[in-house]
């Protein structure tokens, strides 16, 4: 089955199932980067925003052998979790009065989303855009959010500088930073990963579990300090590269790393930084080119460049790539 034809008919069986206690609709949005994508909507809450939950994963698994009524037990089970939540009052987004105290940002490529640009206020940064969404309380939908456009802008009668003034002051309140060694982020990720180990029960428990991890982060990390990488985003690990922005952030970040360092654009999430060390520029751009072509989802990849935070200067800047090197560039 195509997947064109696999939506219209996704979207007939979610129609009969709910009848008339629900609209439902073909959603086609063109997400960050410019990837295309095709959701469903089930709308049982005319007063609030409906969360959009996207066919292209259900497709593939029903491509390797899932069983379409599967997929549609699934949809039902999806949409039933995000229609199941809190009344949002409208209000709180067209009002500005209200709507400021939860309006944020974050970077995306600016190259990637020139169309996009076109539509919504934002600011350059190095080869990078600041754009701005109002971020829906916890209680409404996890990390939803209303991405801001020039005709919201329009609409609250204010402009660009005051949207950035306002989401600088609500950036570390809402979605405080969060600077953490790639040891330790490893080594959650190994805990998490034993802990769902049959018989982990049955072993020494949690000093056995943390000396097992420590083990397993020293096979694949360095012992040299100056070579320590850090995971740098927010408290969400959502659009978390938009920590680059805060001052305070960058100069944690240089007193972790001892003075300048370098900052490696792992997606739209994160960043890695780690201290400035002589190592070839051409190397650096592999590093990030290599990631974003195997390890990054599309609409995830904020950049292909390397920056570098001058400790004297106080300022982030773009790298210079070497002359002779290979890397792709955006």
């Amino acid at each position: 089955m195509k997947y064109d034809d696999f939506c219209t008919k996704v979207k007939k069986a979610l129609s009969d199932y709910y009848g008339e206690s629900a609209s439902v609709e073909l959603n086609h949005v063109i997400k960050n980067n410019g990837i295309s994508r095709t959701g469903i909507l089930v709308n049982r809450h005319k007063k609030n925003p409906v969360p959009t939950v996207y066919l292209e994963d259900l497709y593939r698994c029903y491509e390797e052998g899932m069983t379409f009524s599967s997929v549609i037990e699934k949809l039902i089970e999806l949409t039933a979790e995000k229609t199941e939540m809190k009344e949002f009052d409208i209000d709180a987004f067209t009002d500005f009065k209200k709507a400021k105290e939860r309006i944020v940002f974050k970077l995306i490529n600016a190259s990637l989303n020139k169309e996009l640009l076109k539509d919504i206020p934002s600011l350059p940064y190095l080869d990078m855009a600041v754009v701005f969404y109002y971020l829906l309380p916890d209680s409404f939908c996890g990390n939803a959010s209303i991405l801001i456009t020039k005709q919201h802008m329009k609409n609250w009668k204010t402009d660009t500088q005051t949207l950035y003034t306002i989401a600088y002051a609500n950036q570390e309140k809402l979605l405080p930073r969060s600077i953490r060694s790639m040891r330790n982020v490893l080594k959650d990720v190994f805990k998490n990963d034993l802990r769902k180990m049959k018989g982990y029960e049955k072993c020494a428990g949690e000093e056995w579990l943390e000396e097992l991890s420590d083990d397993m982060v020293d096979l694949g990390c360095t012992s040299d300090a100056s070579r320590e990488l850090y995971v740098v985003t927010n408290s969400t690990q959502y659009y978390g590269a938009s920590v680059i922005l805060n001052n305070e952030a960058l100069e944690e970040c240089e007193k972790i790393c001892g003075g300048s360092f370098y900052i490696l654009p792992s997606s739209v999430h994160e960043l890695i930084v780690f201290s400035d060390i002589e190592m070839p520029a051409s190397e650096l751009y592999e590093m990030v080119k290599a990631v974003n072509d195997t390890q990054v989802a599309p609409e995830e990849i904020l950049s292909y460049s390397v920056y570098r935070y001058d400790a004297e200067k106080h300022e982030v800047t773009r790298l210079e790539k070497c002359v002779n090197s290979a890397s792709a560039e955006l």
